[in-house]
């Protein structure tokens, strides 16, 4: 009959033993590796959803964009959940434009989240964000300027 060595105390047991007769220890590595893969796909699934609720809690709050309001009635809701904001930034944002000396959270109010962004230093001062056709420059927590993006030639 074949044999092969334990692999925990190389002992010489039957080629088809599950378990080491010596040292009691299971020889099927699919279960020690079946294991192993599970609890990564756990480490994994456990990862994204921080990352999800991480994302989604940066996301200011914003009227029900499921619900169609006229543009006097998103911008009553919006001096109601961001009554600090002018009135004149809740109407640019009403009407879905972006205006130089936004914030950011003013900006995603009224696109959204952008579609790319890019900080260029490690506290976020400096960004550019991504719509589409345009890019914003924020400097300093502001919309600083924006424009159309270049075309390749």
């Amino acid at each position: 009959m074949a044999e092969k060595k334990c692999k925990y105390c190389a002992m010489m047991i039957p080629r088809d033993a599950k378990i080491c007769p010596h040292c009691r220890k299971s020889q099927d590595i699919a279960i020690l590796l079946g294991g192993a893969v599970v609890f990564f796909i756990l480490l994994l699934i456990v990862g994204l959803i921080s990352t999800i609720t991480e994302n989604t809690s940066s996301i200011p709050p914003t009227i029900n964009q499921s619900k169609k309001y006229t543009p006097t009635e998103k911008i009553i809701q919006l001096g109601k959940l961001h009554p600090d904001w002018p009135l004149k930034t809740r109407e640019a944002i009403a009407q879905g434009r972006v205006e130089k000396g936004m914030s950011p959270s003013q900006v995603i109010a009224a696109w959204g989240q952008p579609q790319r962004s890019f900080k260029m230093d490690p506290k976020g001062n400096h960004q550019y964000w991504h719509y589409n056709e345009i890019v914003l420059y924020i400097k300093n927590h502001k919309v600083f300027e924006f424009r159309k993006k270049r075309r390749p030639h």
